[in-house]
Order: structure tokens, then sequence, then C-alpha cells
């Protein structure tokens, strides 16, 4: 490390980088968790520096000449901000850079942190190593007076400020940004006022300094920036009033980066204290070198917006999510009800795909009509007021999602409180499911025995009757996989029912339907103000819904033409299925494949909920960027209360009237469980 820092001070008037890209490379890690090496280093770097201060003196000068013939302006509007370019042509963009990549400007400071540091994980041990060693580091070589009072850099700062105060203004003024901000906003948008105050800022005369305008003018500025910040959260949290897209995401996040940087930026024009102009200039300086190793990964960006698009998505899910978690017995019990009015619909659509898997069809057109009979099977359940259990997973997956981190800021916020709302969605999902075996199984049986009856004629032959048994065995089918492929349909259900919703707000789809030119000629203004809250409250459930249709009834088809496994098994119409067996297989199936038959239909419920669950609520948690440290404390939570409180998790605590000494054990278990 000497011999290069003797080397720096031979160079004179040389302004070659690759003494310093030596000297980087001294101080990288084998990994970039080794934070332990970085600082080691850094303190022998020091140490050889206060021992001579010739060697300090001549660092000073290599960085200040090597700064000086690198313009910053580029890099510092730019890095680690999205382009104007839109999403898909920014992807197309890095793309082409990565298969033949852009060769670097030498004159651009870029292209000296690429050579710098162009590992991806640079920027991981220059963050890890602690802040007091890069500002003492920053002191000796005199870094902060390089930036503070060189005019190259000072001239590199003052336009890189304007550059962006102008895009800001730009951007800020795109429809889809003005369109949802306040009325008071749309006026005077703060966006653009900015950019004015900024101007008056740098037309100040030394005078004027004097005075102390500079100081009134720079506290406004300040103010304006910070009510853009504020204008962007309000634009995301109004999402369930105005709906989003991924053109407002793109932009709104691009607006964001240039805000923030703007104010740092402005921090090191303004800020004349020492330590905490380096805090600023390090602050920068990291921003930069991890914007500079991810210029070209796709992944990211890719991840970053769709990440936002699955939280705006999910985010509506949440909110109808919570309407299948009951917080009381009554809740509970209406759950039951409505669950168990699902099951008897189903029964009857059981009975009509019966009917149509014995119609003379072509595949495509047997899936078709499959899927009719689920979509308006689904549609009707909805409509009706009841419950399918197997659909509730991916809502209450978002809810639970947004009870973990309600202060978006990444982190479960209460465990006690995230572990109550899994108890709550594990007892609200079981009696789902019980309300709809419960009706779907014997009103499949009852409807079989009628037809029997009526026609004379047993309602399916023992071929069929061998092969909806065969179905639901969990060892001589694929019931199993085949539950887990309906269970990612319904996570998809729930997601596209999502989409839909923000769809319908962001689109202004009912106060398009109220002004259509030629819907208003031929009904009156009731009815359609009618249809158009209908349309605002129920056109994403019912997309779920008839999305989830055509899903679980193309699915043997496309398995059937494509030759893959393909197929799905339901609990609720697997149930029905059972039924119409049973009525026809009485006095020959045998009580082992009956309870055969029973483990295999538990299984597939549970199939259908973990995946459906266990998807959208990883979609959900990755939309919040939510971390996982806390997992085992979690679980050890979940499992105590297992423990001393089993029944916790399948029945609502309350008093529940005729079950005697059930009862009094069961609440005081639950006075237990409170208590500890």
């Amino acid at each position: 490390m000497k011999l290069i820092l003797t080397e720096i001070a031979k160079t004179n008037s040389s302004v070659d980088y690759q003494l310093l890209k030596e000297l980087v490379e001294k101080i990288r890690p084998a990994k970039s968790s080794d934070s332990a090496h970085v600082a080691e280093q850094l303190h022998n770097l020091i140490a050889h520096l206060k021992s001579d201060p010739k060697l300090t003196k001549s660092l000073s000068l290599y960085l200040s000449r090597l700064f000086s013939k690198h313009d910053p302006v580029h890099l510092y509007t730019t890095a680690g901000i999205l382009k104007n370019k839109g999403l898909i042509n920014e992807i197309w963009t890095k793309l082409k850079h990565k298969i033949l990549p852009h060769p670097a400007e030498s004159w651009d400071m870029s292209a000296l942190l690429q050579q710098l540091f162009p590992k991806k994980d640079d920027h991981l041990w220059l963050k890890a190593v602690p802040h007091k060693l890069w500002a003492e580091l920053m002191s000796l070589t005199k870094v902060p007076e390089i930036f503070s009072n060189h005019q190259d850099s000072c001239n590199a700062l003052n336009s890189s400020i304007q550059l962006l105060s102008h895009n800001i203004a730009a951007l800020g003024l795109d429809y889809e940004i003005t369109r949802n901000l306040p009325d008071n906003d749309k006026k005077d948008v703060p966006f653009l006022r900015q950019n004015n105050v900024l101007n008056d800022l740098f037309d100040l005369t030394d005078k004027d300094y004097q005075s102390g305008a500079q100081h009134q003018l720079y506290e406004q500025l300040n103010n304006l920036l910070d009510l853009c910040l504020d204008r962007l959260r309000q634009l995301r949290e109004s999402k369930n009033v105005h709906g989003t897209s991924l053109h407002l995401l793109y932009i709104s996040r691009r607006l964001l980066q240039q805000v923030k940087r703007m104010q740092l930026l402005l921090k090191l024009r303004e800020e004349k204290q020492p330590d905490a102009f380096c805090t600023n200039l390090l602050k920068l300086a990291l921003t930069l070198v991890r914007a500079t190793n991810e210029a070209n990964s796709i992944r990211k960006l890719i991840n970053d917006t769709s990440d936002l698009l699955a939280f705006e998505i999910v985010e509506h899910s949440a909110f109808k999510g919570g309407k299948y978690i009951a917080n009381d017995l009554k809740e509970y019990f209406g759950y039951l009800k409505a669950s168990m009015l699902g099951g008897f619909i189903i029964a009857f659509f059981a009975t009509f795909k019966i009917f149509i898997d014995g119609l003379t069809l072509s595949p495509l057109g047997q899936g078709l009509l499959f899927s009719l009979n689920y979509s308006l099977c689904f549609v009707l359940v909805y409509v009706w007021g009841g419950i399918i259990a197997t659909k509730q997973p991916a809502m209450t997956a978002s809810a639970v999602a947004r009870s973990m981190d309600q202060n978006n800021d990444g982190a479960i916020d209460n465990l006690n409180g995230l572990k109550d709302m899994i108890i709550k969605v594990s007892r609200s999902q079981f009696i789902s499911f019980v309300g709809n075996l419960i009706c779907a199984f014997p009103i499949a049986f009852l409807l079989a025995k009628a037809y029997g009856v009526l026609f004379n004629t047993p309602f399916i032959n023992p071929g069929k009757m061998t092969t909806l048994v065969t179905d639901i065995d969990p060892g001589a089918s694929g019931a199993i996989f085949y539950a887990a492929i309906a269970g990612v349909f319904l996570s998809l259900s729930g997601l596209i029912s999502g989409y839909f919703d923000n769809k319908v707000l962001f689109s202004n789809i009912p106060e398009r339907i109220k002004g259509h030119p030629l819907l208003s000629r031929w009904v009156s203004n009731k009815r359609l103000e009618a249809i158009a809250n209908y349309t605002r409250k129920n056109l994403g459930v019912m997309s779920g819904n008839i999305s989830l249709g055509f899903f679980l009834g193309m699915a043997g088809t496309v398995g059937f033409i494509t030759g893959l496994p393909i197929d799905i098994r339901h609990i609720a119409f697997s149930s029905a299925n059972f039924g119409f067996a049973v009525e026809s297989g009485t006095g020959v199936l045998t009580l082992s494949t009956i309870l055969i038959s029973i483990t295999g239909l538990l299984a597939i419920g549970f199939m259908n909920f973990i995946v459906s669950f266990g998807m959208t609520l990883f979609v959900a948690i990755k939309s919040r960027k939510i971390t996982f440290g806390q997992t085992s404390e979690l679980t050890k939570l979940l499992g105590y209360h297992f423990l001393h409180a089993p029944l916790d998790f399948f029945f609502q605590p309350g008093k529940w009237i005729g079950f005697g000494k059930f009862n009094n054990w069961f609440r005081n278990r639950n006075t237990i469980t409170n208590s500890n």
C-alpha cells in the first residue's frame, strides 16, 4: 500500500486512474461480507498518510487532478435514476447493453467509477465500512475541500442541480401526475414552483447573500421539495381511490428519485459543517457506486417496478380480504352459513358438469362448456352471497401481508398482532371448508338419488363411479399434484381480481359509463348511476371468478392437447363428485375405499389452501419488501398458542350455546392463553 502511495507521489501532473484502481484493489475484500478486512486496510492507509504528510498532500493533489478531468454532471443526474424511456424501452436498452456494452466516455465520471468499482457487489463492502473511517480518510485527503472549493466541482454541482430541477418540473406536469394531485396543487404545481425558486437562488448577487436572502430561498426550496415528496406519497396512498398503472408507477418512481437526488446535491452545495458535508458526500458516493454496479441489471428494474405494481394489486385484494376473516362469533357463524350456501350451489353445478362430461364433444368444446359452468357457478355464489372456501386464501393472504407492515417500512410491526391475524385466518378458513363440505356432499348425494328415482336409472354408471373415486385417491392418481395446480389458479384469479379492481378506478370506468353518449340516450341517469356503482364494486370480483372458471375448465383440455400432466382437483367439486359416487356405489364401496377418499378430499383441500395462500402471500410480501428476520419468533408464538389452545385455530372463542362442559372447557383454555 505504501508503494502505491509512493508511486502516486511521483506522478506529478499525471491523471492516470490505474494507481487509484490498484489502491482500491488492495482495500477490496475477497468476499463483500468481509468488512473486517476493509476496515483493517483503511486503518493501514490512514496510518501511512498520518505518518508522512507528503504522501497525504500528493494523494490529495492526485485526487483533485483526477476529479477535474472527469465531468460528474451525467453521473449526478442519471445514476440510479430511471431513464425517460418507459419500462419496456428501458428493459430493451439494458438488454442491448448487456450483449454489446456501450463504450464509456473517457471524460465522464461514470467511466471512472466503472473502472474503480467493476464488481456487482462493490457497494456492499463500501457500505459496511464504519462511517468514521471514511470521514477520517476524506478529511485527511481534503476531499471536502476539493468538492466545495474547486471551481469545476462547484460548477458541476450547480449544473446538476439545475438539470434535475428542470426534469422535475417537466415530469411533474405529466397528466397522470397532475390529474391525481389535490385541486389546490393543480393550478400551482409544487414540481414547477421549485424550479422558479431555484432560479431565484442562483440569480442572487453578493449583496443578496449578505442580506440573508440566500438562506430564505434555500429554506423555501427545501420546503417545496418536501412538498413534492408529500404529493408523491399522497399519490400512492390514494391508489384505492384513483388506481394506478405501470406508466404512473414508473414516472412517479423516477420523479421520487430525482427529488431525493436534488435534495442531496443541495445539501452538498449549502452545507458548511465538515462532518455533515462528509456524511452527505459519503451517502452520494455509496448511491452512485451502487447505481454503477446495477446499471445494466434487468432483474432489478423488473423487480422494482413489478413489486410496485404487485403492491397496488394486492392492496386492493387486502381490503377485500379483511371481509373473509371472522372477528367475532356472529361473523364466524355468518361464514358458516354463507359457505353452506356456496356448497349447496356447487352441488348443482357439479351435477351439470357430469352431464357435460357425458356429451360427445371435442376436447376444446368440452373445455369451454366446463369453463362456462365453473364461471357461472362462481359468479352466482358471489351474487347470492355465498362463499367458496378455496377463493378465500388469495384474499386473506393479502390481508395478512398488509397487517404485517402497516407502516410500509419493510419490517413486521407487531408479532403478536400478526399471530392473532393468522389464527383468525385459520379458523375462518376452517369453518368455510366445513360449510362447503357439509352441503356439497349431501346435496350431491340427494340429487343423484332423486335422478335415479325420477328416471329409474343410475345417475352415473359403475365405470364413472370408479373414475370419480380414483380421481380423489391420493395414491392411485395425481390428486394432490392436481390440487396444487388448482391452488395456483386460485391465487392467479385473486391477483386478476385485484388488477381489475385497480383498473376500474384508474381508468375511471364508472365515470365513463355515466357519461357514455350512447348509453345516456337509452338508459336513465338513475339506472346508469346504479350500473356505474355496481361496476366499481364488482368488476374485479367478477373478473376473478370468470378467469378462475376458465382456468379450471380448460386445464384438462390443455393437458389432453399437450400431453402434459395438467388437471385440477377442487375440494368442493371433488366432495360433490364423491357424493355422486357414494350414492351410485352404495353396497359396493368398501369402508377402506371411503376412508381413503375422505383422506384424499382433506389432502385436496389442504393443497388448494396452502398453495393459493402461499403464492399470494409471497407476492404480497415481496411487493412490500418485508424481511423475515423475526420468522423464528413468530413460529414460537404460533407453536406456543397451538399447544395451549389448539381449538383457537378452528373455532371462534365465544359463548357456544348448547355445548355444556365442552363450552366451559373451551372458554377456560382461552382465558389461560390470553393471560399468558
